[in-house]
């Protein structure tokens, strides 16, 4: 507005309301874009923690003439052997972490005070204290069972899961983690179960997990309908499925060395199939 001089005399409220109108405009064009960019590189970073997984897991196997890692590793005292996890540690450039952990608590015994940056999805709601002693990627127990070969894989590597993305703490009770593992009560209770620390895997029976189960040449769920989480709240997080923070699908890390996105509308048929690593069946992702 200018005075009768032709000088201006100040901003007035309705110019000050268009202004503020207009950034917000922009701001709220602005922010879905800044979130679908930070997503994304969330979403890439993750796929390259898999990817190293994988290739990991195709060092361990190529020096120990196709054997795999033993899902079977220590989760009560008492007990021998270590997690998938640990087993592929020398091959992630982690194995000074590796030794160091051994060194400090024996095949025996748990630690969480050492942090693996691969085994943790940069996306994980769930990680706390940086993140130590969890993963947020369970190995598949279907596939790393007893000492399975990748001859046994009759289904082949490039339709079989090995690791899929799995919130790290907190879900439904329980701690996921690539260390020797010992079931603990946290208080309060787990409603209707054990708050414990275990191993990270999925469709793993000792744990009460959702299993594959084959008919034929069709696998489904134990429990039908389920089959994986997007991007559940904590609250919500059911620990006997895999569940990624991802709202445009889960990540996975196949045994052929490369990383698979399984969107919502996959079928139970059509993910479980991809658990099995010899269920004979037709496995097409949908």
């Amino acid at each position: 507005m200018r005075s009768s001089h032709g000088v201006r005399a100040g901003v007035t409220l309705v110019e000050v309301i268009v202004v503020i109108g207009i950034i917000a405009v922009l701001l709220s064009l602005l922010v879905p874009a800044v979130q679908k960019v930070r997503e994304a590189a969330l979403r890439m970073q993750s796929a390259n923690n898999l990817k190293q997984i994988g290739l990991a897991l195709q060092s361990y196997a190529g020096l120990h003439k196709g054997n795999l890692p033993d899902s079977t590793g220590l989760w009560w005292w008492g007990e021998g052997g270590h997690t998938v996890h640990m087993q592929l540690m020398p091959h992630l450039e982690q194995g000074n972490i590796s030794k160091a952990y051994n060194e400090k608590y024996g095949p025996d015994h748990s630690g969480d005070e050492f942090v693996i940056p691969v085994y943790l999805s940069p996306a994980d709601p769930t990680i706390t204290n940086n993140g130590q002693g969890r993963t947020s990627y369970a190995a598949n127990a279907v596939v790393f069972v007893g000492q399975a070969n990748l001859r046994q894989i009759v289904d082949g590597m490039s339709n079989t899961i090995a690791f899929a993305e799995h919130y790290s703490m907190r879900c439904g009770g329980s701690f996921f983690s690539w260390f020797n593992a010992t079931p603990f009560i946290y208080p309060p209770p787990n409603p209707g179960g054990v708050n414990m620390v275990r191993p990270a895997t999925f469709a793993d029976k000792r744990f009460k997990d959702i299993l594959p189960v084959s008919s034929g040449s069709s696998t489904k769920a134990s429990i039908a309908g389920l089959t994986f989480q997007i991007a559940p709240t904590p609250s919500d997080c059911d620990p006997r499925i895999p569940q990624t923070p991802h709202a445009g699908g889960m990540l996975a890390a196949i045994l052929d060395g490369s990383v698979r996105t399984y969107h919502s509308a996959v079928s139970e048929r059509a993910f479980w199939s991809a658990v099995t690593p010899s269920g004979g069946e037709v496995n097409q992702i949908d």
